[in-house]
């Protein structure tokens, strides 16, 4: 929470850290049912109606109540309009809610609101900020809003089983544990280590100038690993005595350190933050960010990446309980707008599943949505699926770089990958990012310069032009433009000073 609000302090407020939801309900929804369990789930978990506020320049936590009178699902009727207008005011609304800047100082962390499109077909659309929640939190709120409505349908309270510890008595814990038995500053004294000498930024190469005040605008390209792929690296990793997240985090690296042309490259990648059994059933932000420094230095073959990618996540898992926010104020004197600090770059592995809202007689069907503003330059999320494949999606700042340029990265990633699962044995380097046509196309087509040599010089061409063309502009500076006939001009003027000067 205090790194939530850190953030949203930097950047003035930010719809980067939601967590949106859409769904389209279609059967027999009891609407006031639904707004009922929305309030039990509400007061069930306390980081749901948790705001910040700021005393003496700290963060602190404090619960605001809930009116019994007060609606927590907003619900409009659009019953009346034409399915055209229907569809365009549901992709409207799930954007807007994606993009809802919420207040850390005053609003409920959770925002639902509800369309109703006619008797039997509804539209939900459920925002939890990260603040109060993260990807198990979902799970949660879905199974314990599930179990609430169907409480409800029947006219009573659900009958939760009472949670063993609030968010606020791990809070403290955490706190407590890390300070006083000098655990905190023992794990510090790791990442200091670890990161110190680490390149601050990943060059990666930009379509577009890096401003401070650019949009963020996110960008999405879905991909997938095809079966077969999935389970030859599921085996390289099991060679290893490892997992496939540090086999994928080495492709990653691999790619981000060609790309970038660097030797040195830092990753983040978020972990789940739940190390006891008493906080599994808590709604909440447990999510910590760790830090992965991958060294590419040297004549490495993709068993030796491996290899290097295990035991430094060994490391980072084993001082995970350091917060993120730590890091940055020990390690960076200054923070930067045209960058994220500390990296730049994230992979996200995700396999807890996808969270499935169960509402009685009801058909649900989820709504695609992403989020207006990238978190980072780039994020690359991968999914295991039951089939054996492995679902993939890259999030990136779309005002930095253009969708063409992005696909092209998944389309390496995806050779890597493959060639990585046959070829672990071989130098990284004489793994091609790109194929066979595309290798054509750039040495026959791109890299053709053959061209005929002119037999005038440069000097006779320049005046051929002059004749040709002499109000064309030839040189453009700031508002200043030259024609040929004034450059012809200018420079014969130069020429003649320069040779009395006995300047040859």
């Amino acid at each position: 929470q205090t790194r939530m609000w850190a953030l949203d302090r930097i950047e003035g407020g930010t719809a980067s850290y939601n967590m949106p939801v859409g769904l389209r309900l279609r059967g027999d929804l009891d609407i006031a049912a639904l707004g009922e369990a929305f309030r039990d789930v509400i007061l069930r978990h306390e980081p749901l109606r948790t705001v910040i506020v700021e005393e003496d320049g700290e963060a602190k936590g404090k619960l605001i109540p809930v009116p019994e009178g007060q609606a927590l699902l907003q619900v409009e009727d659009l019953s009346a309009l034409s399915v055209e207008r229907q569809e365009g005011e549901i992709q409207d609304r799930v954007r807007r809610e994606a993009g809802r800047l919420f207040d850390l100082s005053r609003d409920l962390m959770v925002h639902a609101a509800l369309l109703k499109l006619g008797e039997d077909d509804h539209v939900l659309t459920v925002n939890i900020h990260h603040g109060s929640g993260d990807g198990i939190s979902i799970h949660v709120f879905v199974r314990d809003l599930s179990e609430a409505y169907a409480s409800r349908r029947q006219g009573r309270s659900p009958r939760y089983k009472a949670l063993s510890v609030s968010y606020a008595d791990h809070a403290a814990w955490q706190r407590r544990w890390l300070e006083e038995s000098g655990e905190l500053e023992r794990q510090l004294e790791y990442w200091r280590e670890a990161l110190s000498g680490a390149p601050e930024f990943l060059t990666l190469p930009t379509d577009y100038i890096r401003q401070t005040d650019r949009s963020r605008q996110a960008g999405y390209i879905s991909f997938e690993l095809e079966e077969k792929t999935a389970r030859a690296l599921e085996g390289l990793a099991q060679r290893h005595g490892t997992t496939l997240f540090a086999v994928l985090m080495g492709i990653y690296g691999s790619l981000l350190g060609r790309l970038a042309r660097q030797d040195d490259v830092v990753i983040g990648f978020p972990v789940a933050g739940r190390s006891v059994t008493e906080v599994q059933d808590l709604v909440g932000f447990f999510v910590n960010t760790l830090v992965l420094r991958l060294n590419l230095e040297g004549v490495l073959t993709g068993d030796d990446l491996i290899a290097r990618a295990k035991q430094v996540a060994l490391d980072a898992l084993s001082h995970q309980e350091a917060p993120f926010e730590r890091l940055v104020e020990d390690l960076t004197e200054t923070r930067s707008l045209y960058h994220s600090s500390i990296f730049q770059a994230s992979l996200a592995w995700q396999t807890q599943g996808g969270a499935s809202l169960d509402l009685v007689d009801l058909e649900i069907e989820p709504i695609a949505v992403g989020l207006h503003e990238s978190k980072f330059d780039v994020t690359l999320y991968l999914t295991p699926q039951t089939n054996g494949s492995i679902s993939g999606l890259l999030e990136y700042d779309a005002s930095l770089f253009a969708e063409r340029t992005a696909s092209s990265w998944i389309c390496q990633f995806e050779r890597l990958c493959e060639a990585f699962s046959s070829q672990s044995h071989a130098p990284l380097a004489s793994l091609s990012l790109i194929d066979a046509h595309e290798r054509t196309q750039v040495i026959s087509t791109f890299n053709d310069t053959q061209k005929d040599i002119p037999t005038t010089t440069l000097p006779e061409l320049f005046a051929a032009q002059v004749e040709k063309s002499p109000h064309a502009v030839a040189l453009i500076f700031g508002e200043e433009e030259v024609s040929y006939r004034e450059l012809d001009r200018r420079s014969n003027q130069l020429a003649h000073y320069l040779i009395s000067q006995n300047i040859g």
